[in-house]
């Protein structure tokens, strides 16, 4: 069963207010959605099997009892009034999700194909699949297990961090198909820091707007490996990971153009190829090994 908001008022728009302490509750399916303009505030909890947002602007300012999560549209805010207590699966595929609650947030399906996320606390998430899209806020994002890149074939895809964190402990790769191609753009001092084994192929890092960003391979078994195509890195990348050579270059060549600190050792097979540059806008990069 569900339930559906949503305006069909032709050019007009439409508000659904629920200002009861009891929003909605049931193990139902709830939609937020949108021919014009529609926009929805619910003060109370909020019980339900999913959410899907597809067009609404949609706020929750209660206790939020979903396991399940879709924003294709519009934008959900889940603000600091509300908790999302048993929310464990999660799929962005336009639109903004805001989690503007203190409560850290732990999954175990996280799906990124587009649109923005932000996150106030910390989460979690045993994987991650990753097709395009934004990933935005102080909390910071840390991956336990695999995650990966499934761009189209001979495509390229977009992502996006903004300001945050991205914390990869398990194996992470990007899935080639024919020429396909990963552009990843850090902003406003957002990072990479990886203490798993992150495998490059055909991976672009490169800085969009602010502080400078950063890739860093750290720990006692961060390790980064570049085959096929290799890879080029253009902001600050820093190797400090105690790991056997920590960073692999195992065909293709392996570019850094945004300076940075490595204390880690560096493996280049016969016929791969490292290239230190400056590939920073009008500033200055400086390698230290």
């Amino acid at each position: 069963a569900g339930l559906t908001f949503t305006n069909s008022i032709c050019c007009g728009t439409a508000t659904h207010n629920l200002t009861g302490a009891t929003g909605i509750t049931g193990a139902g399916d709830i939609t937020f959605t949108n021919y014009w303009t529609n926009t929805v505030n619910i003060s109370g909890t909020v019980a339900a099997n999913s959410i899907t947002n597809s067009g609404a602007t949609t706020t929750l300012n209660g206790t939020t009892t979903v396991p399940t999560i879709t924003v294709s549209g519009g934008t959900l805010n889940v603000n600091s009034g509300a908790t999302a207590t048993t929310l464990s699966s999660l799929a962005m595929s336009g639109g903004a999700l805001n989690l503007n609650g203190t409560a850290a947030t732990t999954l175990t399906t996280f799906a990124m194909n587009n649109g923005t996320l932000s996150t106030a606390a910390p989460l979690t998430a045993s994987s991650l699949n990753i097709n395009g899209g934004t990933l935005a806020g102080a909390g910071g994002y840390t991956i336990t297990g695999a995650t990966t890149f499934t761009p189209c074939t001979n495509c390229g895809i977009y992502f996006y961090l903004d300001g945050t964190t991205l914390n990869t402990q398990g194996a992470t790769s990007q899935t080639v198909n024919g020429t396909s191609v990963i552009y990843t753009y850090l902003s406003n001092g957002a990072a990479i820091n990886n203490t798993g084994t992150w495998t490059l192929d055909n991976l672009y890092v490169y800085q969009n707007a602010g502080t400078l960003g950063s890739f860093n391979n750290t720990g006692t078994t961060g390790v980064v490996n570049v085959q096929g195509a290799g890879s080029t890195i253009n902001t600050l990348f820093n190797n400090s990971s105690t790991a056997a050579n920590s960073v692999n270059v195992t065909a293709g060549t392996l570019t850094l153009g945004g300076g940075g600190n490595s204390s880690g050792a560096f493996n280049v097979a016969t016929g791969a190829g490292l290239t230190f540059t400056n590939s920073i806008c009008c500033g200055t990069a400086t390698h230290n090994l």
